[in-house]
């Protein structure tokens, strides 16, 4: 089972093209199946093990693009579809930020419910006074 939920992350900060232009890739969000799974992997290479390093990018790698949806790139000055095929091909900071960007604050959890909601039960009413 897929529930909908996407994250989108800007790529204004790459440059004036990739802001006017509405540069963004788009993800599938974490689930809690991926973070026992592969992305408990993650963090858990020995840096000085040259083998351990290369699975920590491939597991990496293979997260990121199986939740990847799309995105909007610049290369050689036009746009560009982001693709699985060529997302690899993406600075690596940008591959790192794309990482912490999906796993952001999933260690908190907001203790204060939003006070914004689309749901029409969970906006405020306003009485009369009769």
């Amino acid at each position: 089972m897929r529930f909908d939920v996407t994250k989108r992350l800007s790529l204004d900060y790459l440059g004036e093209d990739w802001k006017s232009n509405d540069c963004f890739l788009e993800f599938e969000a974490l689930t809690w199946e991926d973070m026992e799974g592969d992305f408990s992997k993650i963090g858990s290479s020995d840096p000085k093990d040259p083998s351990s390093v290369s699975a920590g990018i491939e597991t990496t790698s293979n997260l990121l693009t199986g939740k990847f949806i799309k995105g909007i790139g610049m290369s050689d000055g036009k746009v560009i579809d982001i693709t699985k095929d060529n997302f690899n091909h993406l600075p690596a900071e940008v591959i790192m930020r794309a990482l912490s960007f999906l796993s952001q604050n999933l260690s908190q959890v907001d203790e204060k419910p939003s006070e914004t909601s689309s749901d029409p039960k969970d906006q405020s009413e306003t009485h009369q006074e009769k």
